[in-house]
């Protein structure tokens, strides 16, 4: 009877092999036992080594800055050891400087920043199969045209929106959240649909056949976790042709154009 095969989980890369060990021990980021986390890292890939599975460099990367930040954390508490046998056998001896930078602070604002943009791409890859689930007819023809000049080759139907402006649109809101290392899952607090009723409230506001700048709409949020679920809403009412998004040209502010009532 032949030995069983060990199996392994597959995983994007080694930073969703750490926070994968780190939900799983229930351990916290902030705080990390780099030895627990090394030795666990070691063993995936020991066991990737006994299946044969090439891994990229990057894994190899890794493992090494484990290993660097455990040395690191020996030697500093030696060192602090050392300093404080120092002062006891001698009261002339001056006080101990402030200990130094913590060597696993690089490795957890990574994993922060990682956590924070999975969250969003997973709340967003989730919001975005429900849509491709539903369907619906914009009136975009509704739709009023900004009362800015007109610029060549730019789109007439201000209701329409290219692939790749909806591309940018999400690579900024996963820039905000990686400048948000304690970013929580967005939409906990704030569902899309309450700010497509926020929005609605606001544009109510507004003077009519205006064009409203979108940096001051995201301007007016009270928290910063509010910005992705403004993002999906404005998505969710161009779709369904109550506000349309103009941009006169790349590089220029974007605009939300209220349709007509």
């Amino acid at each position: 009877m032949s030995d069983p095969v060990p199996s392994l989980p597959c995983y994007d890369g080694p930073l969703d092999l750490l926070l994968e060990i780190v939900r799983r021990e229930h351990l916290s980021i902030r705080d990390l036992p780099i030895a627990q986390l090394t030795r666990q890292y070691l063993d995936y890939l020991r066991t990737a080594d006994q299946l044969d599975l090439n891994l990229s460099a990057e894994w190899l990367f890794v493992a090494a800055t484990l290993i660097h930040i455990k040395s690191a954390q020996i030697l500093q508490h030696q060192q602090e050891l050392d300093r404080k046998e120092r002062s006891d056998g001698n009261p002339d001896t001056p006080p101990a400087s402030s200990p130094g930078a913590d060597p696993r602070s690089p490795l957890v604002e990574e994993l922060l920043s990682y956590e924070a943009v999975t969250a969003v791409a997973g709340y967003l890859g989730e919001h975005l199969l429900v849509e491709n689930e539903t369907y619906s007819n914009p009136r975009s023809k509704e739709l009023i045209q900004p009362e800015y000049p007109a610029v060549e080759d730019a789109e007439t139907d201000p209701g329409r929106i290219s692939r790749l402006e909806i591309c940018e649109m999400v690579d900024d809101a996963l820039q905000v959240a990686r400048s948000l290392p304690d970013l929580p899952l967005p939409g906990r607090e704030v569902r899309p649909q309450q700010m497509v009723e926020w929005l609605r409230r606001r544009l109510a506001t507004l003077q009519p056949r205006e064009p409203v700048p979108a940096d001051s709409v995201f301007a007016a949020l009270k928290k910063p976790t509010s910005q992705v679920p403004l993002f999906l809403a404005m998505l969710e009412m161009t779709k369904a042709g109550e506000i349309g998004l103009d941009q006169a040209r790349d590089g220029e502010p974007l605009y939300l154009i209220p349709a007509l009532s």
